[in-house]
C-alpha cells in the first residue's frame, strides 16, 4: 500500500542519499480541469473566493518505485480523472466534494 514518504525514510540499502537520488527520478501527474460550465465555475469561485477562477488542478506526485509504484499510479490517475469529470471539480474542491459524498 502506498504511503507518503518523509526525509527520514531510507532506501532498502539504508542510505538516505540513495533514497533521495531515486526520489529525484520520480514522476508526477497533473490533472487540469477547465471550468467551462457556468455552474461549475460559480461553485469553484465560491469555494476559492476567486471570482476569476478558470481552472482547477489536481497533482498526483511521488510516482516511483519507492513511492507510489507506477502500476498503482496508473489506476490512481485513472480513478482521479474519472472523479474530476464526474464531479466537475479538481484539487481541494474535488476532495471536499468526495468527502461529503462518503
Amino acid at each position: 500500500m502506498w504511503r507518503p514518504t518523509t526525509d527520514t525514510d531510507r532506501s532498502p540499502e539504508g542510505s538516505s542519499r540513495d533514497f533521495h537520488a531515486l526520489a529525484s527520478r520520480s514522476l508526477s501527474a497533473y490533472l487540469v480541469y477547465q471550468l467551462l460550465n457556468a455552474d461549475a465555475q460559480n461553485k469553484a469561485a465560491a469555494y476559492s473566493n476567486n471570482p476569476d477562477i478558470r481552472f482547477e488542478y489536481t497533482v498526483i506526485s511521488n510516482i516511483y518505485s519507492a513511492g507510489l509504484p507506477p502500476l498503482e499510479a496508473g489506476s490512481v490517475v485513472a480513478e482521479k480523472a474519472w472523479h474530476v469529470l464526474a464531479h466537475q471539480a479538481a484539487g481541494n474542491r474535488l476532495e471536499a466534494t468526495l468527502k461529503m459524498s462518503r
